[in-house]
């Protein structure tokens, strides 16, 4: 958890540290981002109020299964349905995830490493962006929007960071980690930000490159800045 005086807490297993990982002068606050998306997500999602909502529908079709997102206006009981292009076997664990982002009135779906956004209100479509590998073990880890609603920002498994920019809907960057940790495994990884990407956090765990086999997984924390972002100009 990134907090607002820009200490970095991680959580190992019951035991925290904390990592300066941006400096907040005395009397400020570095905003933090909210993830919105990481691990397992619930076959519903809704906005605070519950007055729009946005489910999984899962249909088997031969040997596969389809996968509809249904949208839902609880107050004037009208629904609408949006076939996603993610395929999978019928024994597959993987299916698409969902979110809500209430700072932007957005839902996202992960749709096989595919990000798209949908207003909440009417289910209009409202910007798709890549962040992880359709058909490969690539996934996305996280996703996190930031305090003020303009920036998504998503990590992959392979460690790929992509800032989408919600009120020009367009990428802002596109970025892959390197460092001595190979790809993240599955689950743990995360992406923050502080403000509008002033600073942008990763966090993960995964083999050290070139280990020998049953080498423990180890920490993998990484910090930039994103300075060409007009907002922080």
């Amino acid at each position: 958890m990134l907090q607002d005086n820009g200490l970095l807490i991680v959580d190992l297993d019951g035991e925290q540290e904390a990592i300066q990982v941006l400096d907040c002068p005395p009397g400020t606050r570095c905003q933090p981002s909210q993830v919105v998306l990481a691990g397992q997500s619930p076959d519903r999602v809704a906005t605070p109020d519950e007055r729009f909502s946005m489910r999984l529908i899962v249909r088997p079709f031969g040997s596969h299964r389809e996968f509809w997102v249904e949208h839902t206006d609880e107050r004037a009981r009208r629904s609408y349905r949006v076939r996603l292009s993610t395929e999978v076997d019928s024994d597959s664990p993987n299916r698409p995830r969902l979110a809500v982002i209430p700072q932007a009135d957005l839902f996202a779906v992960d749709d096989d490493g595919i990000v798209r956004l949908f207003t909440t209100r009417h289910c209009m479509a409202a910007g798709v962006f890549q962040v992880a590998h359709a058909g490969t073990d690539n996934q996305i880890e996280s996703l996190a929007i930031s305090a003020s609603g303009n920036i998504i920002a998503g990590l992959s498994r392979w460690k790929d960071i992509v800032l989408f920019n919600v009120p020009e809907r367009r990428l802002d960057l596109v970025r892959q980690i390197r460092d001595e940790v190979g790809w993240y495994d599955q689950g743990p990884g995360l992406i923050m930000l502080a403000d509008d990407a002033r600073a942008i956090v990763s966090v993960g765990t995964g083999q050290p490159a070139n280990a020998p086999p049953n080498v423990p997984p180890v920490l993998s924390v990484n910090g930039f800045g994103f300075v060409d972002f007009p907002e922080n100009a």
